[in-house]
C-alpha cells in the first residue's frame, strides 16, 4: 500500500519506508494570479490611439454620434464619401509616394448633388439670356422685314466645338447675340529625343470637355446686318479637363541584356479638374453678307478667360486667346 501525504516545504519531505508500506511525499504549493486592467480611450469599439494611427491620410472628417460598428452603413458615412468623392477638402485625402518607374494620381469622382445643381443653374442662366432677347424683340422697332438670323459654324466640330447663335436687330445698325458653344476638345503634344543610345519620348494629351453661353452687341457700318461690324460681350461656363502625360527612356544598349528598359523606365500621370466654372469678355470685328434668307460671316478676335474655382486648371485654358469664327446662317 502507498500513502501520499502533502507538505508545504519541500524539507519536509523525506523518501522513507516503514515494514512493507511505502509513503509519498508531495509538495502542494498556491498560485495566485493577479490581474491588471489599462483603461484606454476609445469609442466602444476602437481605441484612439488605433483610429488615429492612418499613415498616408491627408484629410480628416469627424463623424458624430457614430462607433466603428455604426459606421459601416449611416447617414455620416454617406457625408464622408460624398465629401471624399468630390473632394469637398479641397485638397487629396491621401499622400501616396511616386516611384521612379511608374506614377499614378488621380483625382476624379462622382458629380455630387451640388455638382449637379450646378450645371443646371449655368442652363437655366442661358435660358434666361434667351428670354431676355426673345422678350427685347417684342418692344423692338421693326428694323427690316428680317431682323432674327440663327447661325451655326460648320468648321468648328473639326476642332472639337460647335456653337450655335441667334441675332437680333434692336436698331438698323445694331444687333443683339446670345450664343451657346459645346466643347469636345482634343488636344496632344509629343516629342522625343535620342543621344548617345538613349532614346526619351514624352506625350501630353488634354481633353476638354462641356460649354460656353454668352452675350454680345454687335454694331454693323451698313443698315441690314451686313458689311463690316465691331462687336463686343461677355460669356461664362463650365468645364471638365483631363490630362494625361506619359514619358519613357531606353536605350539600345539594354539589347546586350535582352531588355531595352535596363537603363530607363516609364512614369503615366493622369490629372481630373472637374466643374471649372470660367467666364470672360470679348471683343472682335467681322465682315458679314447676306443673300436672301441666307447669311455669311467671318469674324475674329480676342477673348479672356477667368478661372474662378480651380486655379490649378489654368494651365490648361488660356488667359488670353484669339478667336475666329465662320459661320453660316438662316435669315427670317
Amino acid at each position: 500500500m502507498i500513502e501520499e501525504t502533502f507538505v508545504d516545504d519541500p524539507a519536509d519531505c523525506q523518501d522513507y519506508s516503514v515494514g512493507s508500506q511505502h509513503f509519498d511525499c508531495t509538495v502542494s504549493s498556491e498560485i495566485e494570479y493577479v490581474v491588471e486592467s489599462v483603461i484606454l480611450p476609445s469609442d466602444g469599439v476602437v481605441t484612439v490611439e488605433s483610429q488615429k494611427g492612418f499613415p498616408g491620410a491627408a484629410g480628416n472628417f469627424r463623424m458624430n454620434n457614430a462607433n466603428h460598428f455604426q459606421e459601416r452603413n449611416c447617414t455620416a458615412t454617406r457625408e464622408a464619401l460624398l465629401e471624399l468623392f468630390n473632394s469637398g477638402a479641397g485638397e487629396p485625402w491621401f499622400i501616396t509616394k511616386i516611384k521612379s518607374s511608374h506614377t499614378f494620381i488621380r483625382t476624379e469622382g462622382n458629380r455630387s448633388p451640388a455638382h449637379k445643381n450646378l450645371t443646371m443653374k449655368y442652363n437655366f442662366r442661358f435660358l434666361l439670356l434667351t428670354l431676355a432677347v426673345a422678350l427685347s424683340s417684342l418692344f423692338a422697332n421693326v428694323v427690316s422685314a428680317q431682323q432674327n438670323a440663327v447661325k451655326i459654324t460648320p468648321l468648328k466640330p473639326v476642332f472639337g466645338k460647335l456653337l450655335i447663335q441667334y441675332e437680333r436687330a434692336i436698331a438698323p445698325r445694331t444687333t443683339l447675340i446670345v450664343e451657346h458653344e459645346w466643347w469636345k476638345y482634343h488636344r496632344k503634344k509629343s516629342g522625343g529625343i535620342f543621344i548617345l543610345g538613349i532614346i526619351s519620348t514624352s506625350s501630353e494629351e488634354t481633353n476638354i470637355t462641356g460649354y460656353r453661353s454668352g452675350l454680345m452687341l454687335r454694331q454693323y457700318g451698313e443698315r441690314g446686318r451686313k458689311g463690316l461690324f465691331v462687336e463686343g460681350g461677355f460669356y461664362f461656363g463650365k468645364h471638365d479637363i483631363v490630362v494625361v502625360k506619359e514619358s519613357e527612356t531606353s536605350s539600345i544598349w539594354g539589347i546586350f541584356l535582352l531588355n531595352p528598359y535596363a537603363f530607363g523606365g516609364s512614369t503615366y500621370a493622369k490629372t481630373t479638374y472637374d466643374d471649372v466654372r470660367v467666364s470672360g469678355l470679348k471683343l472682335g470685328c467681322g465682315w458679314q453678307k447676306t443673300a436672301g434668307a441666307f447669311s455669311f460671316e467671318i469674324s475674329g478676335g480676342v477673348r479672356t478667360t477667368k478661372i474662378h474655382n480651380r486655379s490649378d486648371a489654368a494651365p490648361h485654358l488660356k488667359k488670353n486667346a484669339p478667336y475666329t469664327r465662320l459661320a453660316v446662317g438662316l435669315n427670317f
